[in-house]
């Protein structure tokens, strides 16, 4: 099952400036000297970039639940596979560092593997309730009790 990420207002801004800044470059390239080569490759390579690096995410960025792990992916820059048997806490957060996140209504687990040890990832799935549910279902031992959180969700046995 795939969850999506939430995205804030704050990434659709800076998509938007990206966009901006090469509609600009291409306006002055395009102003200026069009007959020479460098000016089409320049305006090319710049389009390209923009939409590498703005649409990966949108389109690849979400928390997948999986078999045997949980899969977290944000556009072409990161991704991991957390064995759920790895994962020992999901709880609401405001933590504001960089992540798998691109909201500031946030999930922070907590895993435990070898490779890492000790690590914490922030994510925000847009339906985090049901999220977490899922990840009770493959792993009934993550603590969920988020008190005052909203998100304190009984485990159903």
């Amino acid at each position: 099952m795939r969850f999506y990420t939430k995205i804030d207002i704050w990434v659709h801004v800076a998509c938007l400036c990206i966009c901006y800044q090469t509609i600009v470059f291409t306006w002055f390239l395009i102003t200026q000297d069009t007959s020479n080569l460098w000016v089409g490759l320049g305006t090319a390579v710049g389009w390209i970039l923009s939409i590498l690096l703005v649409l990966p995410f949108y389109v690849l960025s979400y928390s997948e639940i999986k078999k045997d792990t949980l899969v977290l992916r944000l556009g072409f820059l990161k991704q991991a596979e957390i064995p759920y048997e790895c994962i020992l806490k999901v709880a609401p957060t405001t933590k504001a560092f960089f992540s798998f996140a691109l909201s500031y209504d946030r999930l922070e687990l907590v895993c435990l593997t070898p490779e890492h040890g000790k690590q914490t990832l922030l994510i925000s799935p847009k339906n985090k309730e049901e999220f977490i549910r899922q990840l009770q279902k493959k792993n009934p031992k993550i603590d969920t009790n988020c008190p005052g959180s909203g998100l304190t969700v009984e485990s159903k046995s």
